[in-house]
């Protein structure tokens, strides 16, 4: 098992990390998995550093906030679409 350290800079993305962002490779003797720990803000092209985005199998995100699903969610209405 690997954890790669993608970003730490908290928040935001500082001008050399991205937000806070993990690869957690694991191997369990037929093939490799890839699964991704938080996305921060400036992951996503920081993580194409360290792995094909077609090969993580999960993405796993341990803070959900309005900045972040706020186009897709609305307190009073539900998912985009529903209401």
């Amino acid at each position: 098992m690997k954890l790669t350290i993608v970003g730490c800079t908290g928040s935001f993305p500082g001008p050399g990390s991205p937000a806070s962002c993990y690869l957690l490779t694991a191997h369990d003797g037929e093939r490799s998995w890839k699964i991704v720990l938080d996305l921060g803000s400036g992951a996503l092209g920081a993580i194409q550093r360290y792995t094909d985005l077609e090969d993580i199998d999960a993405i796993f995100l341990t803070t959900c906030t309005r900045t972040l699903h706020g186009p897709m969610w609305s307190p009073r209405r539900g998912p985009r679409g529903t209401g």
